[in-house]
């Protein structure tokens, strides 16, 4: 999966709402799903892909990361598409067992919301088809797309940049809303430091807008202003 791309064609990114959550498509040649939503969701995002006619040509899931909310239905969709799961190889072990990698409450809302349960700790445990690292192309599954890996979210997270400058950011930032579009800080983080050395590489790779997991989608000068101002 490491070889460079004969061409650089577009890709088209298609939102897939999930709730708090998002998964995305990602077409070029052929099209990839990016994420899977929360356990519960598969007959959800099953039907979303019938209606936007890509059930029967999606070449393979990838997630982001191993948290319920994105790994929810990679077990259910990886049998009923037949399809292998791209994951990253820093989340091999909670692939393993379906418990949500490690990460600390960064605002009270978060910590409220883990000590209420709120949101899923677990999810089906799956065996992933191929192991994702750093700088892995993704030509062979029909998108010209780079892997990089961004942790501090969790230990394992990476982010999906397209040739064309389409970036699928897990959850290394939270997106904008209706009332808010700046960027915002995950909700979760495993290692400060290492989340700010992430943002601190996606600054220096040329892409023009981002597609995070939670909340809407981001402009390049936004996520740079947002980097801009967490520097001391």
């Amino acid at each position: 999966m490491t070889g460079g791309p004969s061409s650089t064609p577009q890709v088209e990114v298609t939102r897939i709402r999930l709730g708090i959550v998002s998964a995305y498509l990602v077409r070029g040649a052929r099209t990839i799903l990016v994420d899977t939503g929360l356990p519960g969701q598969g007959e959800r995002v099953l039907n979303a892909l019938e209606h936007l006619g890509v059930t029967s040509g999606l070449s393979a899931i990838v997630l982001t990361h191993l948290h319920a909310d994105h790994a929810g239905n990679a077990k259910l969709l990886n049998e009923r598409l037949d399809i292998p799961i791209l994951t990253p190889a820093g989340g091999l072990e909670y692939a393993a067992t379906g418990v949500n990698a490690p990460g600390t409450a960064t605002t009270c809302v978060a910590s409220i919301v883990g000590r209420l349960g709120l949101v899923p700790k677990r999810f089906t445990p799956f065996q992933p088809g191929e192991v994702l690292r750093d700088g892995d192309r993704l030509d062979a599954f029909g998108v010209p797309v780079q892997i990089l890996v961004t942790p501090g979210h969790t230990d394992h997270c990476i982010s999906l940049v397209s040739d064309d400058g389409q970036a699928i950011l897990g959850d290394v930032v939270r997106g904008g809303s209706r009332r808010r579009t700046t960027p915002r800080a995950p909700l979760l983080l495993d290692d400060e430091t290492r989340w700010r050395s992430s943002l601190s590489r996606l600054l220096d790779v040329p892409w023009s807008t981002g597609h995070p997991g939670h909340g809407d989608l981001l402009s390049r000068s936004a996520f740079d202003g947002f980097v801009r101002r967490l520097r001391p």
